[in-house]
């Protein structure tokens, strides 16, 4: 049963944490790559 409570604790924030890690990854390369979409238009 300890093994389960620590596996599930771990699990729980790491899934938590990779969310908002995923979306703020995701948010900057995407706003360098439109950043960068303009400048070359441009």
């Amino acid at each position: 049963m300890h093994k389960d409570v620590i596996h599930n604790d771990p699990l729980a924030e790491d899934e938590t944490n990779r969310k908002p890690s995923v979306g703020i990854t995701v948010t900057v390369p995407f706003r360098n790559a439109e950043d960068g979409d303009d400048t070359v238009e441009d």
